[in-house]
């Protein structure tokens, strides 16, 4: 089942080059932005399909912070991830239930 599959990947990803081509840090909306698009591509990367992800903001931009998300497989099941900010603009995703 597609399904169960997309709640079994913790992953630490890259974060998008924006983040040093700005010279600052990513505000929280940039993380919002960012962890949703990073739990698309990872779970495609993972041959799973996720869709509608959506993230809450994270309460600041520190290393450390967590963005609570969701996202849907293509039968409409939903799935809950927290993804944590990581060093260097990574993130890492970390499926809940």
């Amino acid at each position: 089942m597609v399904g169960a599959s997309a709640r079994r990947f913790t992953l630490v990803i890259g974060g998008v080059g924006v983040l040093s081509a700005c010279g600052g840090s990513a505000d929280g909306r940039q993380h919002q932005e960012r962890a949703q698009q990073t739990l698309i591509a990872q779970a495609a990367d993972n041959g799973v399909a996720l869709n509608n992800a959506r993230c809450g903001l994270p309460a600041n931009s520190s290393v450390g912070s967590t963005l609570e998300c969701t996202a849907e497989d293509r039968d409409g099941f939903e799935f809950e991830y927290v993804i944590t900010i990581r060093e260097g603009g990574t993130y890492e995703v970390t499926p809940l239930g």
